[in-house]
């Protein structure tokens, strides 16, 4: 008789933990999609949806060194979204062009001293093809430029972004 009422009472305690486990997993999965969806709306997938505009000027002070053996000062930055994860960061924009480091984080969270779109050597990467680049640090700490392909929009790639100076590019 005590095993015919431990087995009833085993079977109804299997029975509530697997009702209440089933609202647990919805739930979950509604958590899952709404994250997703919430993505794809930000847009951080693709550069042609991703948000465009760079934010107010902030001040920080800063000296850029650059690797191509030139310094500036640095008064204020912008920050400006990008839609891809590990961004390159190269010493110059031009051909001969090395990496210095990542921008390890997409969305907007990155910021740039300024944009030069008067440079000869065109970048191609992920179909897109542009001669507009931008200065900022890598995470590691090293100088250098961003290609806009990585910046959201397809037709304006840092909307407010300020024009770069003669002194901050070579």
């Amino acid at each position: 008789m005590q095993v015919t009422g431990r087995r009833r009472h085993v079977g109804m305690v299997r029975r509530a933990l697997s009702a209440l486990r089933r609202p647990m997993v919805r739930s979950a999965a509604t958590v899952a999609a709404l994250a997703v969806g919430s993505i794809s709306l930000v847009g951080l997938g693709s550069p042609a949806h991703a948000a465009t505009t760079c934010g107010s000027p902030v001040a920080k002070r800063l000296v850029a060194h650059m690797d191509l053996g030139y310094s500036f000062n640095v008064s204020q930055v912008q920050y400006c979204p990008i839609w891809k994860s590990n961004t390159p960061v190269y010493n110059n924009p031009y051909n001969s062009r090395q990496l210095v480091g990542n921008l390890v984080y997409a969305g907007s969270g990155n910021w740039f001293v300024c944009r030069s779109s008067s440079l000869t050597d065109p970048y191609s990467a992920h179909g897109y093809t542009t001669r507009d680049w931008a200065i900022t640090m890598a995470d590691n700490g090293r100088w250098g430029w961003v290609p806009a392909v990585y910046f959201g929009g397809s037709e304006n790639y840092w909307a407010g972004l300020r024009q770069c100076t003669t002194y901050e590019y070579p």
